[in-house]
């Protein structure tokens, strides 16, 4: 199912078709609740994160990515919740909220630095340069 969902979603997001991708991602995620697989869970979560975050729908990513969070806590999983808590800080710099985003991105990056995992810190870093002001009344 995973495989399908990502053969899927790359073709129709391939295509510039970010409805139809997220239709097919919503889909994917209620079959995960049905099953409760939370592998796949997981998996859709974050993909229709992706493309709510990139069809504008900023709200509706940051409620996608906040249950992919919650499970990735549940469920002890401290890297993926490092890159949703990055996705987070993405939503979150779009809507204006800077103190929120540099939150997430200040979690998101104690968690990489807990795991030694330089390269998606760095990326950390650079994606949060600049939130320090705009987070200040």
């Amino acid at each position: 199912m995973e495989h399908l969902l990502k053969s899927a979603t790359a073709v129709v997001t391939d295509l510039g078709e970010f409805e139809e991708a997220s239709k097919l991602t919503a889909r994917a995620l209620a079959v995960a609740k049905e099953t409760n697989d939370p592998y796949l869970l997981k998996v859709a979560r974050n993909f229709l994160g992706r493309l709510q975050y990139r069809l504008g729908q900023y709200p509706e990513a940051l409620a996608t990515w906040g249950e992919a969070l919650a499970q990735d806590r549940a469920n002890s999983e401290p890297m993926n919740a490092a890159s949703t808590l990055s996705s987070l800080g993405l939503a979150h710099s779009a809507l204006g909220d800077h103190a929120s985003a540099l939150e997430a991105y200040t979690q998101a990056l104690a968690l990489q630095r807990q795991m030694n995992n330089v390269s998606n810190a760095t990326i950390t870093l650079s994606t949060s340069t600049g939130l320090g002001s705009k987070a200040r009344p």
